[in-house]
């Protein structure tokens, strides 16, 4: 088996179904954006769309949290506002990975969570869908960064890789988009492997156990 040293698990679209809640985080941040930038939520969203901000389940969408922190905009505010509006009681627990398989993953490697939302979020999806935070040994977030300022992965897996004094082809990141979830880490020279649905991440701690990670039609392997 490849002896990855840590995993790195994406939260929104890899633990749960992303289409349970994109359209609602899509008009929370247009609702944000417009207000904040005094402009109309028509205006707002044709930003977005030149942004790769998307209001559909995409491998090609990009972070809205991400894009507001280039942009300048106050991450505390960013914070407390999504903090303030999402609710995890969208998510349907049936579609979402168990608890049971991620302490399997944990049995492989040590795990972590790394994901642009907040940690008071995560924390409320983490026990909606019955997943004890105590199997990552770390949940890094907007509000808990572990790399160089504004947030995003890429500093975060950087910052992640520093502390941790881990050689990156010794990580495996796992997540529902290429862009943000497992490039990154790729340009690092680590691993990753991108799903689509959370139902296939069985599939990837299979072929995981066997050292026969490999893209397939489950999953794709980087």
């Amino acid at each position: 088996m490849k002896n990855y040293e840590l995993i790195i698990f994406d939260v929104d679209g890899t633990l749960y179904d992303l289409d349970d809640v994109v359209k609602v985080n899509y008009d929370i941040q247009v609702d944000f954006y417009s207000r904040k930038m005094n402009i109309t939520p028509a205006e707002a969203r044709t930003i977005f769309d030149q942004n790769g901000i998307l209001s559909c389940k995409s491998d090609k969408a990009k972070s809205a949290t991400e894009f507001f922190l280039r942009s300048g905009i106050d991450s505390a505010e960013w914070t407390a506002y999504r903090n303030n509006k999402f609710s995890p009681e969208v998510i349907n627990c049936d579609n979402a990975a168990s608890e049971e398989l991620i302490q399997s993953f944990a049995e492989i490697s040590p795990l972590v969570l790394l994901s642009s939302n907040t940690r008071n979020n995560i924390l409320s999806v983490l026990k909606w869908i019955n997943i004890n935070p105590a199997l990552f040994a770390d949940i890094y977030c907007t509000d808990n960064n572990p790399g160089k300022s504004p947030f995003n992965k890429t500093n975060a897996i950087t910052g992640i890789i520093t502390a941790k004094n881990l050689a990156a082809e010794k990580i495996l990141s796992i997540g529902d988009r290429y862009s943000t979830d497992v490039e990154p880490l790729l340009r690092l020279g680590g691993h990753g492997a991108v799903i689509s649905s959370p139902h296939n991440l069985q599939n990837v701690y299979e072929d995981l156990l066997l050292e026969k990670l490999c893209s397939n039609k489950f999953y794709c392997f980087y």
